[in-house]
């Protein structure tokens, strides 16, 4: 599996699949609105996302809760800095292949 594999860098023999499948599980026993009304939320889920995707990490179910949340955040408390990082962590979700 993504998360098993999951390494910090090429070649590395540390593994941190173990961390993700924890933080995954913990984020989504979060509530979508409770996320959504936290006041960074629009920088958290770019982060977020970033960080799985760069890790080479597929998450599905957390993908899909943290779309959620971005889109329950009106758009007046998405700071335009933070659409570029948002659309861009989940085109690089959505370009693995298999995705939809």
């Amino acid at each position: 599996s993504a998360f098993a594999s999951a390494e910090t860098r090429e070649g590395s023999g540390l593994r941190v699949g173990a961390l993700f499948r924890h933080m995954s599980d913990r984020l989504r026993l979060c509530d979508s609105h409770q996320l959504a009304s936290e006041r960074r939320a629009s920088w958290q889920v770019a982060v977020i996302l970033n960080a799985f995707t760069r890790a080479g990490v597929w998450d599905e179910a957390l993908f899909r809760h943290l779309s959620q949340v971005a889109r329950l955040l009106p758009p007046e408390r998405i700071p335009s800095e933070h659409i570029p990082a948002i659309v861009n962590a989940f085109s690089q979700a959505i370009a693995r292949k298999g995705s939809s």
